[in-house]
């Protein structure tokens, strides 16, 4: 059962969260010389980007190796893109290393092995990120593992996946348990009135995965901090 820690408002909780991410970047580059981060696609993760290019400048971004831990099998340019929004948002304003979705690959399956490929690569095997991003859903899904798919339970480190009720209808490719659990830090940021029940029902812990995937997330080394502005129901 995760400790939520709830703040005043969204604008808290961007805050929150940027001080997290430089606090996991700094200590990164201070430990072995660069910081491997995946984020995530969502409103809530934009408005942080935004905030990140804005006020965190002096951040050593050229160290920074950039990953997405969910996309929608759509190309790059796609208003429905998760790299494109980050890289909107984000990326066009600092000296980071990207590292997106391989989406232009003749299926989503051999986008998610490449990617796993890459990761394997780039970060290491097995692969532990500094920090990984993620959003909820209001449905408790996080990244693109919804409830009562069988990625829920992939042993792959990266899966590609039906799409959940969410559009566009269109395949996806995600991060998966195995992968999430390794990383050195998890931050999950869930905003908005529409999050609660899930939050709530995530704090009582009593349901399997299948119907509320965040049970999931569990890191097994590391730490899981859980941000909101919603008090209402959580314990």
């Amino acid at each position: 059962m995760p400790a939520i820690e709830v703040f005043p408002s969204v604008d808290a909780v961007v805050d929150a969260a940027a001080d997290h991410f430089e606090l996991c970047f700094r200590r990164a580059v201070d430990d072995k010389g660069d910081f491997v981060v995946a984020l995530a696609g969502g409103s809530s993760p934009e408005r942080l980007y935004r905030h990140l290019a804005d006020t965190r400048e002096s951040l050593p971004w050229n160290r920074a190796k950039v990953f997405v831990s969910d996309e929608r099998y759509v190309g790059l340019g796609a208003p429905e893109s998760n790299f494109g929004m980050i890289r909107r948002s984000l990326l066009d304003h600092v000296d980071a290393h990207a590292f997106p979705v391989p989406v232009e690959l003749g299926t989503s399956e051999e986008s998610a092995q490449a990617y796993a490929n890459q990761i394997r690569h780039v970060v290491g095997d097995p692969p532990v990120f500094d920090l990984i991003l993620l959003g909820m859903g209001e449905d408790g899904h996080t990244a693109s593992m919804f409830p009562g798919k069988p990625v829920l339970h992939s042993t792959a480190w990266v899966e590609a996946a039906p799409h959940g009720e969410l559009p566009p209808p269109v395949p996806r490719i995600t991060f998966t348990f195995p992968l999430i659990r390794q990383a050195r830090s998890v931050l999950l940021v869930a905003t908005g009135a529409n999050k609660g029940p899930a939050l709530a029902r995530w704090t009582r812990g009593t349901e399997p995965i299948d119907q509320l995937p965040v049970i999931g997330l569990e890191p097994l080394a590391g730490r899981l901090r859980v941000l909101t502005d919603i008090a209402e129901g959580i314990h």
